[in-house]
């Protein structure tokens, strides 16, 4: 008879119903590597990182990608604008500033 490898999975919280998946679960004592968490040092930083994760049921709003595409656009509107005055004003600019001024329509149109 062969001898069976250990289960390694870590036991999921979704449908578990309770106020704890709400809050964040602890992955309790699971046996990682052949000897738990203490054999192996990559096994214990993995083990420590799922440690330091809270597992929720209501994950971070991402902000939509057209409100961060509007503020890029006019934060980029806005450095071109500075750079323009200051290339006017005869004050010395940086190459990627000079980038900036010749290629900004190209940047627009993308």
């Amino acid at each position: 008879m062969q001898e069976r490898e250990p289960d390694r999975s870590v036991p999921a919280a979704a449908g578990s119903g309770s106020s704890e998946a709400d809050q964040g679960l602890s992955l309790g004592q699971v046996e990682l590597g052949n000897g738990g968490p203490d054999t192996d040092p990559l096994d214990r930083k993995a083990f420590q990182l799922a440690e330091s994760h809270a597992i929720t049921r209501r994950p971070k709003r991402i902000p939509a990608i057209r409100a961060r595409l509007r503020e890029q656009e006019s934060l980029l509107r806005q450095a071109y604008q500075y750079f323009a005055t200051a290339s006017e004003a005869q004050r010395s600019l940086s190459y990627a500033a000079e980038w900036l001024l010749d290629n900004y329509y190209i940047v627009q149109q993308a």
